[in-house]
C-alpha cells in the first residue's frame, strides 16, 4: 500500500484521509447518540428533543463532509479512476449509517405516544447495542485500511459476524413484538416495525461498507 500511503501524505492532498476519518468518526457519534435516544424512548417512554437535535446535527455534518471527500476524489489526478471510485463507495455506505440512524430517530418521535411491553424494549435495547457495536467496529476498518490490509480484512470479518448477531436480535425482536404487541395500534406497529427495520439497516450497511473496504485494501495492497 506504499503508493496509495504516499498519496495520502502529499501536501495536496494530506486532508482526504483525515477527512475519511473523521466522516467515520461523526458516523459512529450519530450512531452513539441514537441508542442513548433509544434507550430514553423505549425503556422511560421518554422522547429527548435535544438529543434528536444532536442526531439530526451529526448525520448533516456527516452528509457535507462526504460530499467535500467526493469532490477533492473528483479533483485527484494521482489516484486512479477504480481507486477513487473505491473510496467513494466506502464514504457513500459509510454514510448510509448515519442516514438510518436518523430514520430510526425520526420514526421513533412519530411513535411518541407508543408503549410495547418489556420483552420487546430489552431485545430492542439489545439489538440496538450490538449495532453500535457494530459501527465502532466498522470505523476500525476504515481507521486500519490506511494502514494494515490484513489487519483491516480481519476486522471486516468481526463487522460481518455482528451483523448476523444483530439479524439474530431482530428476528428475535419482531417475534416478540408480534406475540406481546398484539394490542398496539395499527398504525403505531407499522411506524415500530418500520423503526426496527431502521435500526437494522445500519448493520447492513456496516456490513456493505466493508464489502467495499475489502476490494479496497484488495486492490491497493
Amino acid at each position: 500500500m506504499s503508493k496509495i500511503a504516499d498519496w495520502f501524505r502529499r501536501e495536496r492532498e494530506r486532508g482526504v484521509r483525515e477527512k475519511l476519518l473523521k466522516h467515520a468518526e461523526l458516523v459512529e457519534e450519530t450512531a452513539k447518540y441514537l441508542v442513548e435516544f433509544m434507550k430514553k424512548k423505549v425503556k422511560e417512554n421518554y422522547v429527548d428533543d435535544s438529543l434528536f437535535t444532536i442526531i439530526d446535527n451529526k448525520e448533516h455534518e456527516a452528509d457535507v463532509l462526504r460530499r467535500e471527500i467526493l469532490r477533492i476524489l473528483a479533483a485527484s489526478k494521482v489516484l486512479k479512476p477504480e481507486v477513487r471510485m473505491q473510496l467513494a463507495r466506502i464514504v457513500r455506505q459509510a454514510d448510509w449509517v448515519a442516514d438510518w440512524a436518523l430514520e430510526a430517530a425520526r420514526l421513533a418521535l412519530a411513535l411518541r405516544q407508543a408503549t410495547v411491553s418489556t420483552e420487546v424494549v430489552d431485545s430492542l435495547v439489545d439489538m440496538i447495542s450490538e449495532v453500535y457495536i457494530t459501527v465502532q467496529k466498522t470505523r476500525g476498518c476504515i481507521t486500519a485500511m490506511f494502514e494494515d490490509p490484513f489487519k483491516t480484512l480481519n476486522l471486516c470479518d468481526e463487522v460481518e459476524k455482528l451483523e448476523e448477531n444483530v439479524d439474530d436480535l431482530y428476528q428475535k425482536t419482531r417475534r416478540l413484538f408480534v406475540e406481546k404487541c398484539s394490542d398496539l395500534p395499527i398504525a403505531a406497529a407499522i411506524l415500530f416495525f418500520h423503526m426496527m427495520d431502521a435500526i437494522e439497516m445500519m448493520a447492513d450497511k456496516c456490513e456493505d461498507t466493508c464489502d467495499n473496504i475489502r476490494e479496497y485494501v484488495v486492490s491497493v495492497a
